[in-house]
């Protein structure tokens, strides 16, 4: 963003007002919207996020400057270089403005006082914005499913090895909750791993018994039981 863009004033913020200005600024993009969030295409939302971003970096900029400024009137610019003798020169670059040009001229040979303050430092977020997509990841491709598919292995090994079939072994063995070890359970009977539970609550394995001396042995390693 050029220092022209910072002397824009189409979002005019003031110290007093300053949490008001913010909020009626957001406002200006919600009651802009015609179409309800959830509704707008992927394209739409990113138009809008995009929209967004830009306002609040400018606002972020002005309320720096409001802050750093204590109230006087500011102007963006860097220093280029100086020079020190008995006494420090700098060089200030700034955007061409008219108002930039009027503040230099006004106050040659005034007393000045420089903050260096950079909004950079307060641009950063939590997570990222992001649109919602148009089309529903395909089966398979998440983070969570795979996570999942790791966790049932995992699972499906310790059974093999242990010769052990219940929701509270799976639920010690693998540190998760008991809804978590329940459908493990009820995964591996789909799948043929575990046979239903008795009377009494047990299951029969399914699957031939894996070595117990090979904690990262594959589940489809071992043949199935006859």
């Amino acid at each position: 963003m050029t220092e022209e863009n910072n002397e824009d004033d189409a979002l005019d913020l003031a110290a007093d007002t300053l949490f008001g200005d913010l909020r009626d600024a957001m406002l200006m993009h919600v009651r802009s919207m015609e179409t309800p969030w959830s509704k707008m295409s992927e394209k739409a939302q990113a138009d809008k996020i995009y929209a967004i971003g830009n306002a609040c970096e400018t606002l972020v900029r002005k309320a720096v400057a409001i802050v750093a400024s204590n109230g006087n009137e500011p102007m963006f610019g860097r220093i280029a270089k100086f020079t020190v003798k008995d006494e420090i020169k700098a060089e200030l670059i700034a955007g061409s403005s008219v108002a930039n040009i009027e503040k230099i001229a006004e106050n040659i040979g005034q007393p000045a006082i420089i903050i260096f303050a950079s909004p950079e430092g307060f641009m950063g977020a939590k997570a990222e914005a992001k649109a919602d997509k148009d089309q529903p990841e395909l089966p398979g491709t998440s983070d969570d499913e795979e996570a999942e598919d790791e966790q049932y292995d995992r699972a499906v090994v310790a059974i093999r090895q242990s010769g052990k079939a219940s929701t509270s072994f799976i639920q010690r063995t693998l540190s998760i909750g008991y809804n978590r070890a329940a459908s493990l359970i009820e995964r591996m009977e789909k799948e043929g791993v575990v046979g239903p539970a008795d009377t009494s609550g047990k299951r029969e394995i399914l699957v031939a018994p894996l070595d117990p001396t090979l904690p990262d042995a594959d589940p489809s390693d071992a043949p199935e039981a006859a």
